[in-house]
C-alpha cells in the first residue's frame, strides 16, 4: 500500500523511493487508515457491549494518532462504559482548560453527564441532581450533534435518553429515530425509541381528540421493542440475554396497555426467565390473576432453560416463584416438584420447606408433610415460625390434624415434633407444652423397649426433654392439677430423682383438683379431666409414699448395721 501511495503522490515511477518527505507522507497516510479502522472497530465493540475490547482498540488508535483529541475522545468514551465517569469528566475539564473546544468536547461532556445521571440512579441518588445532569447532557449533546450529526451516532441515542428524562419528548423522538437510522444494529437505540413513543402515548391517551395519535404512538413503541428483541435474539452470547429481557419487559407493558394479557404475560414470563435478578416480579404479579401468573412463570422457566440449560443454580429463584404460583393455583404436585428443585439448588430458600409440607398435606401425603415441617423447624426455627404465622389459625388446625393422625399410629416422636412447632407458634399456651411433654415421654417409652444401648440413651434424653416441657407448662399454669400430676410422674416413674419434690407436687395436685371440682361453673369435659387428676394424684401419691417409706426403712437398716456384726 505504501508503494502505491508513493507512485500516486509522485505522479511518476521515477521519483526516488528514499525521499524523506514522500516516505513521511506515505507513513502518515498508512497510520491514518489504521487509526480510522481501529476507531470504527472500537465503536462497533461499544455497540456490542464490549467496552474492554473497545478501549484496547481506541488506545491503539490513540497511540498511532499521537494522543490528539480526535483519537483521545474515543478512549475517554470507552472509559465511560467502564464506569470511570468522574475521572473522565476531570480529564475533559483539563483538556478544555488547555484550550480544546468544539464538538468533541461537547460530546464528551454530554456523554459524561448522562453517565453520571445513570450512575446516580443506580446508587439511589438525589432526584434534583439527576435531573440537572440529564438537562446538561441534553444541552451539550444537542450542540455537539448539530456540529457533527454523523460522527457521534451513539450520541443520538444518549441525547434521546437524556431528553426523554428531561421531558423534552419531541427532541427525544427525533434523536431516537436518528440513532436507529445511524445504528440499525443497536438494540439500545430501538429500546430508547420505544420508550419515547410509549411516553408520547401516555401523554396523549387521556385526550379523546388524540385517540388515533395515541394509538399510533403505542404501535410505534411495539414495533421498536420488537426490533430490539430481534436484534438481541440474533446474538447467542449470554451477555445479550439481559438486554433482551429488558426489551421484553417494555413490550409486555405495551401489550398490557393494548389489553392483550395473554401476550403480556408471555413477554413478562420470558423476560423474567432471561434475567430473574433484574426483573421486578411484583410489577407483573400485580397485573395478572393467579392462573395467569402461574402461566407466566412456566414461560419464565422455559425461557431460562432454553437460554442457560438446567445445570447450576441460576434458575433457583424462577423455580421458587413457579412453586409459589403453582401452590396459589392449587397445583400441589407441581408446587412440590418446583419448590423441591429450588431448595436443592439454593438451600437458603428455607421457606420452601413450608410450601413443600403444605403441598404434601393437600395431596394427603401426611407423613411427608410431617417430615418436611420437622426439617423446616429444625433447620431454621425462626423462618418456620414466620411462615406458619402468616396464616396461623389455619396452620395450627393443620398441625392438630396431623398430630391426631400420628398418635394412633404410635408415632409419638412425630407428634412431639409437630407439638414443638405449636409451642414455637404460641409459646404462652400451656396446653401445647404439656402435650409436648406427653409425646416425648411416650416416645421415650418406645425407645426404652429396645435392647440397644443407643436407644436407651435416647429414651433417657427424651424423658429429660419431656420434663423440661412439663416444667414450662407448670410455669405457665402453676395451679393446674393435671400439670402438677404429670410433672411429678416424670420424676417418680421415669427419671427416678427428686422424689420429695414429686410427692409435694402430687399433694398439691390433689388439693387443686378438689378446689376445681368444688366449682359449679366447670364444663363436663373439664370436670372429667380434673376428676382424673384427683384420682391419679392420690394413687400416685400413695405409691410414692410407700416407695419412700420402703427406702427409708432400707436406709435405716443399713445405717443400723455395723461392720463385723452378724447379719442374722
Amino acid at each position: 500500500m505504501i508503494q502505491a501511495l508513493l507512485l500516486a503522490l509522485s505522479g511518476s515511477a521515477a521519483v526516488p523511493t528514499s525521499s524523506p518527505s514522500v516516505m513521511a507522507l506515505a507513513v502518515r497516510a498508512e497510520q491514518s487508515a489504521q487509526v480510522t479502522e481501529l476507531v470504527s472497530k472500537g465503536r462497533a465493540l461499544l455497540v456490542a457491549r464490549k467496552p474492554v475490547e473497545a478501549l484496547a482498540a481506541f488506545s491503539e488508535a490513540d497511540a498511532l494518532g499521537g494522543g490528539k483529541l480526535h483519537t483521545k475522545q474515543w478512549v475517554l468514551r470507552a472509559r465511560l462504559d467502564l464506569g470511570q465517569v468522574d475521572s473522565v469528566l476531570a480529564d475533559v475539564e483539563r483538556m478544555e482548560a488547555a484550550g480544546e473546544t468544539g464538538a468533541a468536547i461537547e460530546y464528551l461532556y454530554g456523554m459524561s453527564f448522562a453517565a453520571r445521571a445513570q450512575k446516580s440512579i443506580a446508587e439511589g441518588g438525589n432526584g434534583g441532581i439527576i435531573a440537572m445532569a440529564y438537562t446538561d447532557a441534553t444541552n451539550y449533546l444537542r450542540s455537539a450533534l448539530k456540529k457533527e450529526p454523523k460522527l457521534y451516532p451513539d450520541g443520538w441515542r444518549t441525547l434521546a435518553e437524556s431528553a426523554w428524562n428531561a421531558q423534552e419528548l419531541p427532541t427525544a423522538r427525533e434523536a431516537a429515530e436518528t440513532a436507529c437510522a445511524l445504528l440499525p444494529e443497536d438494540d439500545a437505540a430501538q429500546v430508547m425509541l420505544g420508550k419515547v413513543c410509549f411516553s408520547q402515548y401516555s401523554a396523549a391517551k387521556g385526550d379523546e381528540t388524540k385517540a388515533a395519535e395515541a394509538a399510533t404512538y403505542l404501535d410505534s413503541a411495539k414495533v421498536a421493542f420488537e426490533r430490539a428483541i430481534a436484534l438481541c435474539v440474533a446474538h447467542k452470547e449470554f451477555e445479550w440475554r439481559a438486554p433482551e429481557s429488558a426489551a421484553r419487559v417494555e413490550l409486555a407493558r405495551v401489550w398490557a396497555w393494548k389489553g392483550d394479557k395473554a401476550q403480556s404475560l408471555q413477554e413478562y414470563g420470558k423476560a423474567y426467565g432471561l434475567a430473574p435478578q433484574a426483573v421486578d416480579i411484583n410489577e407483573f404479579r400485580g397485573q395478572l390473576d393467579p392462573e395467569q401468573f402461574a402461566q407466566a412463570l412456566e414461560a419464565a422457566h422455559s425461557a431460562y432453560v432454553a437460554a442457560y440449560g438446567t445445570e447450576g443454580s441460576g434458575d433457583a429463584l424462577v423455580l421458587w416463584w413457579l412453586g409459589w404460583a403453582s401452590y396459589a393455583t392449587k397445583k400441589y404436585a407441581r408446587a412440590e416438584e418446583t419448590f423441591t428443585q429450588a431448595l436443592a439448588k439454593w438451600p437458603d430458600y428455607v421457606n420452601s420447606h413450608y410450601y413443600i409440607a403444605l403441598a404434601r398435606y393437600f395431596q394427603q401425603n401426611y407423613d411427608g408433610a410431617v417430615e418436611m415441617l420437622h426439617k423446616h423447624h429444625s433447620t431454621n426455627r425462626a423462618d418456620c415460625v414466620a411462615s406458619l404465622s402468616a396464616n396461623k389459625d389455619e396452620n395450627i388446625r393443620i398441625l392438630d390434624y396431623l398430630i391426631s393422625l400420628m398418635v394412633p399410629k404410635g408415632k409419638n416422636l412425630e407428634a412431639a415434633w409437630l407439638t414443638e412447632i405449636e409451642c414455637s407458634l404460641e409459646p404462652a399456651n400451656s396446653l401445647y407444652w404439656n402435650n409436648l411433654g406427653l409425646f416425648r415421654r411416650d416416645a421415650g417409652e418406645q425407645k426404652n423397649r429396645s435392647k440397644k444401648a443407643e436407644d436407651k440413651a435416647e429414651a433417657k434424653q427424651l424423658w429429660e426433654d419431656a420434663y423440661t416441657a412439663y416444667a414450662k407448662a407448670l410455669e405457665l399454669a402453676p395451679q393446674d392439677p393435671n400439670y402438677l400430676n404429670d410433672i411429678a410422674v416424670m420424676l417418680h416413674y421415669y427419671l427416678n430423682r427428686d422424689l420429695e419434690q414429686a410427692l409435694a407436687w402430687y399433694k398439691e395436685a390433689a388439693v387443686q383438683a378438689e378446689k376445681e371440682l368444688a366449682r359449679t361453673d366447670l364444663s363436663k369435659e373439664l370436670r372429667d379431666i380434673r376428676a382424673i387428676a384427683k384420682r391419679d394424684a392420690n394413687n400416685n401419691m400413695k405409691k410414692l409414699e410407700e416407695l419412700l417409706e420402703l427406702r427409708r426403712k432400707k436406709a435405716e437398716k443399713k445405717e443400723g448395721e455395723k461392720p463385723g456384726e452378724s447379719q442374722g
